[in-house]
């Protein structure tokens, strides 16, 4: 199966986003811990990190995203 069959790009204005965050907070945090395990997950084979090493850094960069998610949209 080809996996780039199946992707789609959907785009959502600002605005949009900004009233869909507001309104439900655990999107944004969701986000921000789906976007860390991925980088996390790349990072960790890169550097050959351990489990807990991984762990620790999948928090501090969840934490780091969430609050530039907040930043951008104005989540305060």
């Amino acid at each position: 199966m080809d996996p780039c069959r199946f992707n789609r790009l959907v785009v959502i204005e600002h605005d949009a986003f900004q009233q869909v965050l507001g309104a439900r907070p655990k999107v944004a945090e969701q986000i921000s811990k789906m976007l860390s395990g991925r980088q996390v997950a790349l990072e960790g084979e890169r550097d050959n990190l351990s489990a807990a090493a991984k762990a620790r850094r999948a928090a501090e960069t969840s934490s780091r995203l969430l609050a530039r998610i907040r930043d951008y949209f104005n989540l305060g």
